[in-house]
């Protein structure tokens, strides 16, 4: 495999320096979930809310 070129190169750099990486670390996401969460994510598995 070769190495990526100048501009591939430049580009990561641009984006490292940008720190679009850290993009989110400052949010507390969500970690558990909960009944709210999976009607969010599979709302077929769930009767309609009245």
């Amino acid at each position: 495999m070769t190495k990526p070129g100048p501009n591939l190169r430049r580009l990561f750099d641009a984006v490292e320096a940008r720190r679009a990486r850290a993009v989110g670390q400052d949010h507390a996401f969500k970690k558990v979930n909960d009944e709210e969460t999976r009607r969010a994510l599979f709302p077929s598995n769930h009767p309609p809310v009245a």
